[in-house]
């Protein structure tokens, strides 16, 4: 059960970074912003050491922001691209 706890985050990171970046229709800064968040988790997973509910809350952190950053970085290519080549780099994933 706990860990379904840092997935119940990311659902969470996933609905708040796209609803923000739908509202803002800027989509760069709210990818990098969700990396650099996920940076700061995993670094912080470190620093709290072996004690579980600090380390369940810092993957948290990481769920959430790894996840976040789809919403922000999917509409990407369609932003820049013609529709062809939108369609080449998406489905080259």
């Amino acid at each position: 059960m706990v860990a379904m706890i840092p997935h119940l985050a990311g659902l969470a990171g996933m609905l708040a970074f796209g609803a923000s970046s739908d509202r803002t229709g800027e989509r760069r800064w709210h990818a990098t912003g969700a990396m650099m968040l996920g940076a700061a988790g995993y670094l912080l997973v470190v620093a709290v050491g072996a004690n579980p509910w600090p380390v369940v809350a810092a993957f948290c952190v990481v769920a959430a922001s790894a996840d976040g950053y789809f919403p922000g970085f999917w509409p990407l290519p369609t932003a820049f691209l013609t529709e062809s080549g939108a369609a080449a780099a998406i489905g080259s994933d």
